[in-house]
């Protein structure tokens, strides 16, 4: 199988088109332009050349891994599996038949061997036949969707591919970070990503990886943000916001411990505040205050569930995980005394 990964297929002119800077409100926040791209695209081939007899899936269609899309032609494949079988199935009675020769001492251990080894040498023979005629069943080697179908039924295949399959789950947001930022864009750290219309909406995503070659002529440096799309929702190739969820909340610093632990919460109307300590101003929930045309700050409890990244001082950086719906704003510090309940 041919494997591309996007990062080295996608030019160079494609990135600086998309990954313009827009703004940057503070030191840990910011706004990005990036493109969304499939995790991975797999150009499907074959392990032998042979012509094809069928291709099961269309441009389109969503495959699993393991999934038999293509197969080429393999009569004489199956012809020598019917044979590979046939002389098993021999040599079962020609042992069992004689087993009980050797039993009334009527051949010798030697010739009994010797019809055990044959049988031994026929099973080796069918599962060979077997894996040969497995060679020619083409299977996807990745959930994902086929981008493209190459070539059709009755034609040749050797070395080029047969379908390109694109796996969108997760998906992929390639984007350029100026170099002042270096250093403040971690692997783990989560981010905000928003689609272009007509998708829109907003997703949690995180960084996984962050270049340590900086591009002198650009003065960047890449990041790569993993995007989770369950059900397929999401469509690859679209431009798309990327925002920091950090604002002014204080980062896990040297002194800080990393944790990485999910807790329960004990309490209610637990204030989450921008960094570890009373001192540190409490987060205010905008839509709330909105609503309610009246201050309301963003508190956790007891029916809620954190991850917590790192302690420090007695006080714990956790953003919510359950439920799902307030990961984007439920994040920042909170006392760790009102964590309890390790999951």
């Amino acid at each position: 199988m041919k494997r591309t990964i996007l990062l080295a297929a996608v030019s160079p002119f494609v990135f600086c088109l998309c990954l313009l800077l827009l703004s940057f409100t503070s030191v840990s926040a910011f706004e990005l332009e990036g493109l969304i791209e499939p995790s991975e695209t797999v150009e499907v081939s074959s392990q032998v050349p042979g012509v094809i007899d069928v291709i099961e899936v269309e441009r389109g269609d969503q495959v699993k891994s393991g999934q038999t899309v293509a197969r080429l032609k393999s009569g004489v494949e199956k012809a020598a599996i019917d044979l590979a079988q046939a002389r098993v199935e021999f040599g079962e009675r020609k042992a069992e038949r004689n087993e009980e020769l050797f039993q009334k001492k009527l051949i010798s251990a030697h010739e009994r061997d010797e019809i055990a080894t044959e049988l031994m040498i026929a099973r080796l023979e069918l599962k060979e036949s077997e894996e040969r005629y497995n060679l020619r069943v083409i299977k996807s080697p990745v959930d994902g969707v086929v981008s493209e179908r190459s070539l059709g039924p009755a034609e040749y295949v050797g070395e080029n591919s047969i379908l390109t399959i694109a796996r969108i789950d997760p998906l992929y947001v390639e984007v350029f970070v100026p170099v002042s930022y270096l250093g403040q864009v971690n692997p783990g750290m989560q981010v905000k990503v928003i689609p272009e219309p007509p998708v829109g909406g907003e997703y949690l995503a995180e960084v996984i990886v962050v270049d340590k070659v900086i591009d002198a002529a650009s003065g960047t440096f890449g990041v790569r943000i993993e995007l989770e799309n369950a059900g397929n929702v999401l469509p690859a190739g679209l431009r798309c916001k990327v925002v920091s969820l950090e604002g002014d909340i204080q980062p896990c610093g040297v002194s800080s411990t990393k944790t990485g632990k999910t807790y329960m919460v004990n309490g209610t109307g637990i204030n989450v505040r921008n960094g570890p300590g009373t001192s540190y101003e409490k987060i205010v929930d905008q839509k709330a205050t909105q609503v309610a045309n009246d201050t309301q700050y963003i508190t956790i409890d007891n029916s809620v569930t954190v991850y917590e990244e790192c302690s420090q001082d007695g006080w714990s950086k956790v953003r919510v995980t359950d439920p799902t719906y307030l990961s984007l704003t439920h994040r920042g510090w909170v006392a760790s005394e009102f964590l309890g309940g390790e999951q």
